[in-house]
């Protein structure tokens, strides 16, 4: 279950709560740590060069992205001083080792079917 929910851990979010306009800025400086007013101060300064291409961008990533599901742990407003990297980096340690403990279930059942056939055949072998 946990690893079903470490994808969301790669994925932005816009945060219309937090945000002006959309929240895609606000999504945007929330997954990669930044401080909110400097992703809007740069995506102002795109609008000023780069006119339609910042409003396009802008309004297809309103569209396109998912809104911030309230039950992710939002540490800053937890209080929690946990990084956003240490609990991504714990759930996929998680995952590893529950992916370990299944390939080494595999590998157990694989050497218990490869002994009980070297046991056949011995046996076979030492009746004719």
């Amino acid at each position: 279950m946990k690893e079903k929910n470490s994808k969301f851990y790669n994925r932005v979010f816009k945060d219309p709560e937090n945000g002006h306009i959309a929240g895609v800025c606000q999504g945007i400086a929330n997954h990669f740590s930044f401080s909110p007013k400097g992703v809007r101060v740069i995506w102002c300064i795109c609008l000023v060069f780069f006119f339609p291409l910042a409003l396009l961008s802008y309004f297809v990533l309103a569209i396109c992205l998912e809104n911030k599901r309230n039950d992710e742990n939002d540490h800053s407003k937890n209080g929690c001083t946990a990084n956003h990297e240490t609990s991504q980096t714990d759930m996929s340690v998680t995952g590893l080792k529950n992916t370990i403990q299944k390939l080494e279930r595999k590998i157990q059942r694989l050497e218990d079917e490869v002994m009980k056939r070297e046991l056949e055949k011995d046996r076979v072998y030492k009746g004719q």
